[in-house]
């Protein structure tokens, strides 16, 4: 599996792991609205997808 730094358009990210390759990546978080808010809606768009760790084979 490996670990994505995903950053949003406020400025936060939050790093995740993932079944896929970078591409998949992209093409699932990329340009999507995310609610990051925990008593409240806080919608952000994911703005960019980096590999930050490879999978351990």
């Amino acid at each position: 599996m490996h670990k994505y730094k995903i950053v949003l358009s406020d400025g936060d990210y939050f790093y995740t792991r993932f079944n896929g390759t970078l591409d998949e990546a992209k093409l699932y978080f990329l340009g999507h609205v995310l609610n990051m808010g925990t008593e409240r809606d806080h919608l952000v768009l994911c703005v960019s997808v980096e590999e930050v760790e490879a999978a351990n084979v």
